[in-house]
């Protein structure tokens, strides 16, 4: 029911211009610097990127919260074993073949957890992928500089 398949392995993140190392499973563009353009995807600054990590990483907290709350409704019992508190139950939490409304409910919240772990996984590769590109510049600059550790500037 978790089961997010590839929903972001065609999509490449651009963070300051460079794209994100493709999804496991392939999918994106394999890292090609596009500059943004063509195919689809999102084109962030860094700092729009660190945000959005940010803004991403406190909704899962939230949902996780939520997730917790949501598992402990479909193991509610009905307050009387009368047949209408026992059928209205049997709505609400499911009988073992049908998960019942907050069974469903719980499930979805499970499903969003899912979809916005990869969406952060993305992302912190995506800034990943910019730190190795601004260190191997680094090392680059250093040693047209004849300095293998610094560049020009000290």
């Amino acid at each position: 029911m978790t089961e997010t398949g590839s929903w972001l392995s065609d999509v490449t993140f651009w963070v300051d211009g460079k794209a994100s190392s493709p999804a496991t499973g392939g999918g994106g563009s394999g890292g090609a610097d596009t500059g943004g353009g063509g195919g689809g995807g999102f084109s962030l600054t860094r700092d729009e990127a660190e945000s959005l990590l940010r803004e991403c990483r406190g909704i899962l907290d939230d949902l996780r919260a939520c997730e917790e709350r949501a598992a402990g409704l479909t193991r509610m019992g009905p307050p009387a074993q009368d047949p209408a508190s026992v059928a209205l139950n049997k709505a609400f939490v499911g009988d073992g073949s049908d998960p019942g409304a907050f069974g469903y409910g719980h499930g979805h919240i499970k499903k969003e957890i899912a979809y916005l772990e990869e969406l952060i996984d993305r992302l912190r590769r995506a800034l990943n992928d910019i730190d190795d590109a601004d260190d191997v510049a680094a090392r680059q600059v250093g040693r047209a500089g004849g300095n293998s550790e610094e560049g020009y500037i000290q």
